[in-house]
């Protein structure tokens, strides 16, 4: 099809005979006067709109006098680029007498017609020189850089179900590239622009990862004849055709077809240009169907192209509009006499509110096509849990409650302090490594979608990596006679495993002592007046903590006396051979003590009125047996050494009585 751009002054240059930016073209053009056979008639035309760069466009001039001509005649054509750094290009074709323009009704008519490449926008002038003067007309071939064309869905810029659009040529119709030359694009914002006023709403069409329309090309397994005599399941048969190729996947998408056609082919069904698949909306694989575009793309409605209109008529089938029997509506049932742009008709509040409506079963302003708003960054993620592994932690999470209407496409952790960071773009988890064993770690997750980042999910507690332990508390030190007795608190972390033991050193080999079962332990065979720095270790089966020290602190001849204990915990522990109850007894020297060199017990079965079993033990967990009867024990303690006795510490414990 020749798309025709004109323009004509006389003596005029091309840039002056019309603005490089017009896409109207105006009327043929006409000089002098017909009457007095002294003027010729000059026509330009070439493809228009969305021309692509080096490719054939079909090009033609002609001329007509109004009589013979009494002179000589003389023309050039030339190529005549709007960047004037590139220099024009002659033309050579001939004028053939009796040209293809049978429409101008006078004199001889002369025209040329031929195949021409634009590299880019340019001026195509004819230029002719007869005995009245010279005469220009030029016509204005814009060239555009064409889309890229996509054989397989892209990655998705919005969530949800979108309208995908697919270019489909069948496999015996030549390809027409409209998606590479925007056609498709330009009837999508036709479709919008249409709507808005009317539904203040725009259709959720699917978009690229850089917000472009997402157009997907098709060549078809099926003619033209096939998907045209397929009827009311031609929507299907594409659909089915689309999915089984790959071409189309993701998330649920309405599909809408535009389909390609030789020119000639009679309408769908008895002239229409589009069906809407019977399944409606619900179906696995919703679907539309436009076209023959040879033949639907020549109607227009006030404007409108018809492919707009009828597209739109076909989606509101979808998700569930009947005909209507206005002639003046957008849904009426003989679709080339519908009249639907009258200025104040309002189609979707008039006819489809899905309340007082007879012609439809839904609100189509609730229906799943709209675009829900504007796209904004998502929700933070939710449920983060964390494991702890050895040197690393791995992190779980569930995604925000909302991802602001466009896909997650990553999640990022990342731990505080110290700023290590993994991510993720499929998976809800990964794993953060180079963990330092005993820190404290706090851990950020952050969602990210095409908008812009999520506020961070924060767990502001410690989390630890599997590791060694970290080091021991409150470690403290009381000299004795060659004897430093050390006690100290559990780690902070254990590593995430169980602690085996403790480790206590004095520096320059002066000796050591170690416990599996206590925090305190006693070094001995020390040189009273020498000064030792105490160093403590935890270990668990992955290695030891690093050192928790203590001051230098010198053994002493002059031991004081222990100071009470701070606690004791008494539990029934079962029954003797000769059927007694056995009681064990854990007690807690006082922190900054001296040395204990053995507990001194007695045992109350009265309250404390009468003591009747007393007795000595050189650790500070140790077992007494006694005898029934007795259902309650009062036990009472004092921590020893050659210096003195301390003050006691009472604790009971409940028996319970054989059988």
């Amino acid at each position: 099809m020749i798309v025709t751009a004109l323009a004509a002054t006389a003596n005029l240059s091309p840039a002056a005979a019309q603005p490089a930016d017009s896409v109207n073209p105006a009327p043929v053009y006409t000089m002098g006067n017909a009457t007095a056979c002294a003027g010729v008639w000059l026509r330009a035309n070439a493809q228009m709109a969305d021309v692509e760069a080096n490719t054939n466009v079909t090009a033609a001039v002609a001329l007509e006098k109004a009589c013979a001509p009494t002179g000589a005649l003389s023309y050039s054509i030339r190529v005549v680029p709007l960047n004037a750094a590139v220099p024009a290009t002659t033309i050579d074709v001939t004028l053939d007498d009796g040209g293809s323009w049978h429409e101008l009704q006078h004199g001889t008519a002369y025209s040329a017609e031929w195949t021409q490449k634009f590299a880019e926008t340019s001026w195509l002038e004819f230029a002719v020189d007869t005995n009245t003067g010279r005469q220009v007309v030029a016509a204005l071939v814009r060239v555009l850089q064409p889309r890229i064309r996509r054989k397989v869905d892209a990655t998705d810029y919005i969530s949800g179900p979108v309208i995908h659009s697919v270019y489909v040529v069948p496999s015996d119709v030549s390809d027409r590239r409209r998606d590479a030359r925007g056609e498709l694009d330009n009837w999508m914002t036709q479709a919008q622009v249409y709507l808005g006023p009317r539904a203040h709403k725009t259709l959720r069409f699917d978009l690229d990862t850089a917000g472009a329309n997402d157009v997907t090309y098709m060549k078809s397994e099926h003619t033209a004849a096939e998907l045209l005599d397929e009827g009311m399941n031609g929507p299907r048969l594409l659909a089915a055709e689309a999915y089984s190729r790959g071409l189309v996947a993701g998330q649920k998408k309405i599909l809408a077809f535009f389909v390609e056609s030789t020119g000639d082919e009679p309408g769908v069904i008895s002239n229409y240009c589009g069906l809407a698949d019977v399944g409606g909306i619900n179906r696995a694989q919703p679907s539309v169907f436009v076209g023959p575009l040879g033949t639907c793309d020549t109607y227009t409605h006030t404007g409108v192209e018809y492919v707009v209109t009828t597209f739109v008529h076909e989606l509101f089938h979808l998700a569930g509009v009947a005909h209507v029997p206005s002639a003046s509506d957008l849904m009426c049932g003989s679709p080339f006499d519908c009249e639907v742009l009258d200025a104040d008709f309002d189609p979707v509040a008039q006819y489809y509110n899905g309340v007082s409506s007879r012609y439809s079963v839904v609100d189509i302003l609730s229906a799943n096509i709209w675009d829900r708003g504007q796209l904004t960054a998502p929700q933070p993620p939710i449920d983060i849990t964390t494991q702890r592994q050895l040197g690393a932690i791995s992190v779980r999470w569930n995604p925000p409650p909302s991802d602001g209407g466009s896909p997650i496409t990553s999640t990022t952790v990342t731990a505080i302090p110290g700023g290590s960071s993994c991510s993720s773009t499929t998976d809800n988890s990964c794993v953060l490594s180079d963990m330092k064993a005993g820190v404290a770690y706090s851990i950020s997750v952050v969602a990210t979608n095409r908008v812009g980042n999520s506020a961070p999910a924060v767990v502001d507690r410690g989390v630890y990596a599997i590791s060694a332990p970290s080091r021991v508390q409150a470690v403290r030190v009381t000299s004795g006679d060659g004897m430093l007795f050390v006690r100290w608190s559990p780690p902070r972390d254990s590593g995430g495993l169980r602690v085996t033991g403790y480790v206590v050193v004095v520096n320059s080999g002066g000796g050591s002592c170690s416990s599996t079962t206590h925090t305190w332990c006693t070094i001995r065979g020390l040189t009273n007046g020498t000064a030792y720095t105490v160093s403590v270790f935890a270990h668990n089966v992955l290695g030891f903590s690093a050192a928790a020290a203590f001051r230098a602190v010198s053994p002493s001849a002059a031991l004081p006396a222990p100071l009470a204990p701070i606690r004791a915990v008494a539990s029934f522990s079962g029954l003797t051979a000769a059927g007694g109850a056995r009681v064990k007894v854990v007690m807690e020297a006082s922190s900054g003590s001296s040395p204990v060199a053995w507990v001194q017990w007695r045992v109350s079965a009265d309250g404390g009125a009468t003591w009747s079993a007393s007795g000595r033990s050189d650790a500070m967990s140790f077992y007494i047996a006694f005898a029934p009867p007795a259902t309650r024990l009062i036990i009472e303690l004092r921590a020893c050494n050659s210096a003195g006795i301390s003050a006691p510490l009472r604790t009971s414990v409940m028996l319970v009585r054989p059988v």
